[in-house]
């Protein structure tokens, strides 16, 4: 959680930055739109995010991006995150 706060605060417009064991292979960017996660590590990564009672879950391989989203019948981009964990 503090690594999340002192991220946003370091890089409030661009891009954020998780906690975990991996947080430091993973670079978030937000467009206004919706959140890109990229694997920028040398090792496959598994990242979570908690968002006012809803998790959204990502397995990035090395140099992959992605999406999160609610995978459920209305699939949803994440719109904001309270938390994020990599690992």
């Amino acid at each position: 959680m503090m690594a999340s706060i002192v991220c946003a605060i370091l890089w409030p417009a661009s891009a954020w930055c998780c906690g975990g064991s991996a947080g430091n292979y993973v670079a978030i960017a937000y467009d206004g739109q919706k959140y890109t996660v990229t694997n920028i590590g040398r090792r496959p990564v598994h990242v979570t995010f908690t968002a006012w009672s809803t998790t959204f879950d990502l397995q990035l391989a090395p140099g992959q991006s992605g999406t999160p989203y609610n995978p459920g019948v209305f699939g949803q981009l994440m719109s904001g995150y309270q938390s994020c964990y990599a690992s």
